[in-house]
């Protein structure tokens, strides 16, 4: 899902209302996502609206952050964050730990799968 910083605040906050309407019907899911949101739970220094809006949606769910560590999912003109983040429902098995990678992506965020 890629929900960029021009989407205005309440058209972001009616995409999750819709997206948690379609985690909820279903049993086993990952959502993973460009959400241009910071919260300090997944890394940023500080959160923001869009943070704390997705927070507060995601905590409809049986989800957890598979986020781990602080490395930045996003790099530019030598700034970064924590702006891509995967959530899991705890009926999918986790035999395997996320984690951010150096591959060459040819964009500005940093590629993201698998480790163990």
């Amino acid at each position: 899902m890629l929900l960029p910083p021009s989407i205005p605040q309440s058209d972001f906050e009616k995409i999750l209302e819709e997206l948690v309407r379609e985690v909820l019907s279903t049993t086993r899911n990952v959502v993973a996502g460009y959400f241009n949101s910071w919260v300090i739970e997944w890394g940023s220094i500080c959160s923001n609206n869009r943070g704390d809006a997705l927070l507060k949606a995601f905590s409809l769910l049986d989800t957890m952050l598979l986020n781990t560590g602080n490395q930045n999912t996003f790099e530019k003109n030598g700034r970064g964050s924590v702006i891509d983040i995967t959530f899991a429902n705890s009926s999918v098995e986790r035999t395997t730990n996320w984690q951010v990678c150096d591959l060459y992506t040819h964009s500005d965020h940093q590629t993201i799968r698998p480790s163990g």
